[in-house]
């Protein structure tokens, strides 16, 4: 999936290391980040909540300052929807 000119839309936590992400184009994607859980800053279970876009709608920080690109989340898919109402 080419993501040149994607953003992130919406975002939502599902579980620990799973989220739920909605592109602009309306494309649905469900991921799960687990293959990144050895990198030194990825969040706790008490911390995954604590999330936020980025300031350009690209990536997902979180609290413990690990960051997560649009790109590792749709390479990290396990399931891709499209909106109903696509525009």
């Amino acid at each position: 999936m080419d993501s040149a000119n994607k953003i992130i839309k919406y975002f939502e936590i599902l579980e620990y290391k799973k989220i739920k992400i909605t592109l602009n184009d309306g494309t649905i994607l469900f991921s799960n980040l687990e293959e990144f859980e050895d990198v030194y800053c990825f969040p706790k279970k008490g911390e995954w909540g604590n999330v936020s876009l980025d300031s350009y709608g690209r990536g997902l920080i979180w609290s413990t300052r690990f960051e997560v690109h649009i790109d590792q989340i749709i390479d990290s898919s396990y399931s891709i929807q499209k909106e109903n109402n696509a525009s």
